[in-house]
């Protein structure tokens, strides 16, 4: 029968099913408790099950953070860059000093929120019951499995901290303030913790007035291990001067090399008004009728200090178009923006461009302002950083601007266009 299959004519499915599995059978293999067959992913999340394994470069992390630890070293650093697995490499080297009795509380620090939801529920998920969230309140969250998980809280509705755990996680911003009432790290004695892991070092702790430093200091007894993509080094802010040199370091360059990140290809674009700037015209007047501020604006001012809507809708557009023409509009993309408000108008913006969709015209000219705050920041971080915050932001309706051709390079930029009433 074989003889008489034309192979060519045949996938390479059929040719199993017809050829090899037949003769395999025969030999005595047993088709239905030892043959499996190919079968393939359709699109959609895939949970691999099983025991996860430290690549090479985790390991020689994990080793180098002990072996320093082993040896005295208080201050480690590690650098490795974004998507290299910073958090599961933490989670093996505490898992390691707690398990050996060589540490056996430890702080876990982040500056967002999704950084401890997730930790909790995925990496570290294995420390179960000995692990809780410095927070006031409880929350679900799904795990990457799909399974729904509430986090097991350490702070009651007193602000009381239950000191019965042995691994906490927790937001700086959660356990600090500028009132002496709010520094809930003092709950516990300065000599509490042996091990604190600081995530995404160089945001906070390398500033010696920063919140994170005030906790650090107050541990100060502890071994702590800066986590960092991008350690920082200016004349004000040092990660090396804090935690010393890293220990270990695997680049972006490395991980693409190894083939665990995906290069990278960067697509300049030059919107005319960024690359020209903005002027008002005297005694222009915003959305409110307060009268601009006479000078030139450029990108450092742009929906900081003047906010344009044209600008915004033409970014999103050329956002959108570009991921059509990449053959997947749908695949993930990140988009990064000034604050919380000017990340709102990309949510619907980028989505809705859909073949036929036409964006609503935009409203004449008028006279409207709107005085704006950061309403993401805590009452904490206006309080500590409101002499760099804008006092009002400008915002001018999309008929003043005429946001033109976004991939003209800075020497052929060519006059912004403006509209008139």
């Amino acid at each position: 029968m074989e003889g008489m299959l034309n192979k060519k004519d045949l996938s390479e499915t059929d040719i199993c099913a017809k050829c090899i599995t037949p003769a395999v059978i025969q030999a005595g293999w047993d088709e239905a408790a030892q043959i499996r067959r190919e079968v393939g992913f359709t699109k959609g999340r895939i949970i691999v099950r099983g025991k996860k394994e430290p690549r090479y470069y985790q390991r020689s992390a994990i080793n180098a953070a002990v072996e320093a630890i082993a040896k005295g070293q208080n201050r480690i650093l590690l650098v490795m860059a974004t998507g290299t697995g910073k958090t599961y490499t933490a989670f093996q080297i505490i898992w390691r000093l707690w398990k050996a009795g060589q540490k056996k509380r430890i702080l876990f620090l982040a500056d967002r929120n999704v950084l401890i939801d997730q930790t909790m529920v995925n990496d570290f998920r294995p420390f179960g019951a000995a692990m809780a969230k410095l927070s006031t309140g409880a929350n679900t969250i799904e795990r990457d499995d799909g399974q729904s998980l509430t986090l097991p809280t350490a702070i009651d509705h007193r602000r009381r901290i239950d000191t019965a755990y042995e691994i906490y996680l927790g937001l700086y911003q959660a356990i600090t303030g500028p009132e002496e009432r709010q520094k809930l790290f003092r709950e516990f004695s300065p000599g509490f913790f042996d091990l604190i892991v600081i995530d995404e070092c160089h945001r906070g702790s390398t500033a010696e007035d920063s919140a994170w430093r005030e906790i650090l200091e107050y541990f100060a007894s502890a071994t702590q291990i800066g986590l960092t993509a991008t350690p920082r080094e200016t004349a004000y802010i040092s990660n090396m001067h804090y935690f010393g040199p890293p220990v270990y370091t695997y680049s972006l360059k490395q991980g693409i090399r190894d083939g665990f990140l995906a290069p990278y290809k960067v697509i300049k674009v030059h919107l005319d008004v960024d690359v020209e700037g903005y002027r008002p015209r005297p005694g222009e007047l915003d959305q409110q009728g307060h009268e601009i501020d006479d000078r030139l604006y450029n990108q450092k001012d742009f929906d900081r200090h003047l906010v344009i809507d044209a600008r915004t809708q033409r970014v999103a557009k050329w956002v959108s178009d570009h991921l059509k023409q990449s053959g997947d509009r749908f695949q993930k993309t990140i988009v990064f923006c000034v604050d919380t408000e000017h990340a709102a108008p990309y949510a619907p913006g980028i989505p809705q461009r859909k073949p036929g969709y036409r964006p609503a015209k935009p409203p004449l000219r008028h006279a409207h302002h709107r005085r704006r705050r950061r309403r993401h920041r805590s009452a904490w971080q206006l309080h500590r950083s409101r002499s760099h915050l804008p006092g009002d932001r400008h915002h001018l309706a999309p008929a003043l601007h005429g946001c033109g051709c976004p991939d003209l390079p800075p020497d052929r930029a060519r006059p912004r266009s403006r509209l008139h009433d």
